[in-house]
């Protein structure tokens, strides 16, 4: 049997158009499902304030820094000497880019060096 150029035996032809039934048959079932609709979210009016601790006592901040900064290096607390603890601002650090994004960039440029 030749099809638009194409040679197919009879049972090919079959199967085939078999396929092609099959998915017209499915895209006419998902078409006719119903859909979930979306349900809006409650909107929350309430005013709440966080409490923040107080800015001059950092001691406990600066001692976890130490010794995150002591684990990753492999040595003892004792060994690390922070001088200065400043905020970085994300705009500044990442040029409004999110981690994932900044580390899957670095991925893909490094991939061809």
């Amino acid at each position: 049997m030749n099809f638009m150029g194409i040679e197919f035996t009879a049972a090919e032809f079959a199967i085939a158009l078999i396929q092609v039934l099959n998915t017209i048959l499915l895209l006419v079932l998902l078409g006719k499902l119903p859909r979930k609709e979306e349900k809006e979210l409650p909107v929350r009016t309430e005013n709440r304030t966080a409490v923040l601790p107080e800015k001059d006592d950092d001691t406990e901040l600066v001692a976890v820094i130490a010794v995150a900064i002591a684990e990753f290096e492999g040595t003892d607390p004792e060994n690390v000497r922070i001088n200065d603890i400043r905020e970085v601002r994300k705009e500044e650090r990442t040029g409004y880019r999110s981690n994932w994004s900044i580390v899957g960039r670095r991925e893909q440029v490094n991939r061809y060096i």
